[in-house]
């Protein structure tokens, strides 16, 4: 099942609503730079945002950022806000975070933003989406799905960030084009920031329809994103099917059998059956096609095309007639 984001705001707000006062500054154990509000916080004051979908880094690529943080420390603060217990939650660094720990830092460099639920998960999002990482197929579905719920429950087309995050560059930018594109519809105005259309950010969208077993699937590319768009528009009931029946007999979604799959489901709707009549028919044999040097050593060198298909034909049709003669014998 697809993770409720509406429902995680809504827990996320209720912790929330017990904050009376921001949660204190420890300076005893914090360090803080009066020039870019940069303020050194302990690790172990730090929790995450539950259920995000994005991934963790792969080994290889978190042994790379603690070797860096090692050696030059974390170049870039992680953004963080206060909660009720003392704590403060990540919403923008996690790996940092993770690295640091790695590395045996005690203490990670952060900017403290006091800002409601809608804004900490547009914060997040858009540190992904416009931190020139390329991010999983799942993984940008699920972004641009967060972003345009988040978007739709605050009421307005587009925040206004470039005071909220930490890359205020580019969110100043944003708000900005934001203003230049009044009245467009949400994901057009989503696509026009990653340069692609709102057709394409409402496919990635929907790919979050799938079961999640198809997620890896989607994500290691062994389905593609066209096949795994038409896959979305499945019951989860016509997922499972579709799925035991791609383990159980090895196949591949192609476009015209996702095309095909969608259709089925329009109609008929999907079955086993169903689906060995798309990927087990044979198709229907149109041309025959046989390279000239296969043949050259039994046909004349002054033979004309037609000729030579007239040959092979009669070559044909005396082998059939004596296969099925021994075939009787």
């Amino acid at each position: 099942m697809a993770v409720n984001w509406n429902a995680v705001r809504e827990k996320s707000r209720t912790a929330k609503a017990a904050v009376t006062e921001p949660a204190p500054i420890i300076e005893a154990e914090s360090k803080i730079n009066t020039a870019n509000g940069v303020m050194q916080v302990p690790i172990d004051k730090l929790t995450e945002i539950s259920e995000q979908p994005f991934r963790i880094y792969t080994e290889d690529e978190m042994i790379s950022l603690v070797s860096s943080i090692q050696t030059n420390g974390v170049l870039s603060p992680i953004s963080i806000r206060p909660q009720a217990d003392g704590y403060y939650q990540i919403i923008d660094g996690r790996n940092r975070v993770e690295a640091s720990k790695q590395a045996g830092r005690d203490t990670i460099p952060a900017l403290i933003k006091d800002v409601d639920d809608d804004t900490a998960w547009l914060m997040l999002v858009d540190s992904k989406l416009y931190s020139g990482i390329r991010l999983l197929p799942m993984e940008k579905a699920f972004a641009y799905k967060i972003k345009m719920d988040t978007m739709r429950h605050q009421g307005r087309k587009m925040p206004e960030l470039e005071n909220a995050t930490s890359a205020q560059s580019v969110h100043k930018s944003v708000s900005q084009h934001s203003r230049n594109l009044r009245g467009v519809e949400t994901a057009d105005k989503i696509g026009s920031y990653n340069n692609e259309s709102g057709d394409t950010v409402r496919r990635y969208i929907s790919l979050t329809k799938l079961i999640e077993p198809f997620h890896p699937l989607v994500n290691s590319e062994e389905i593609k994103f066209v096949p795994a768009v038409n896959i979305s528009s499945l019951t989860e009931e016509e997922q499972e099917i579709l799925l035991n029946y791609i383990q159980v007999k090895k196949v591949k979604v192609s476009v015209a059998a996702s095309k095909k799959l969608k259709e089925l489901h329009q109609t008929n709707g999907i079955t086993f059956e169903a689906l060995e009549e798309i990927f087990s028919k044979k198709k229907k044999l149109k041309q025959v096609k046989i390279p000239f040097k296969k043949v050259k050593n039994y046909l004349p060198e002054d033979i004309t095309q037609a000729e030579a298909e007239e040959i092979m034909l009669k070559a044909l049709k005396f082998y059939i007639e004596n296969k099925t003669e021994e075939e009787e014998i």
